[in-house]
């Protein structure tokens, strides 16, 4: 199940840093497996000026539908810190995109009715809006 995003991150990894085509070479390739132990899948991805990567999806937790999981990487692949967004009601939350500004604010985007979610460049979530 996890092989999708294993891939995906490893491809991402490759196209953002601007390896040329006849030499990609893997760096790292990391798997998140949510608290449900089912199926994670990953939408958006973001690298920011120092190296880090950012990705973000959907992820089950235990006993709910689909959160919002987005998991910060070091330039290593290790990861630094994951938040998991579970939107009122326990509804369908699946993040769509991620983006960093230049302070390493994560910005975080989906469907949830719809949200958006800013957190810390530590990870700490500093604000989230609901439209909808």
């Amino acid at each position: 199940m996890h092989v999708k995003v294993n891939v995906l991150i490893a491809l991402a990894v490759t196209v953002l840093l601007g390896f040329p085509p006849r030499a990609q070479v893997l760096e790292w390739a990391s798997c998140y497996d949510g608290p449900a132990n089912d199926l994670d899948t990953a939408f958006g991805v973001a690298v920011d000026n120092a190296g880090y990567v950012y990705v973000t999806g959907a992820s089950r937790g235990d006993n709910s539908n689909p959160d919002y999981a987005t998991v910060k990487y070091d330039a290593d692949g290790d990861t630094l810190w994951v938040r998991r967004y579970n939107g009122p009601e326990n509804g369908t939350d699946v993040a769509r995109d991620v983006a960093v500004d230049d302070a390493g604010n994560v910005f975080v985007t989906g469907i949830s009715v719809a949200a958006t979610i800013k957190y810390s460049a530590d990870g700490e979530e500093l604000w989230n809006e609901r439209f909808g």
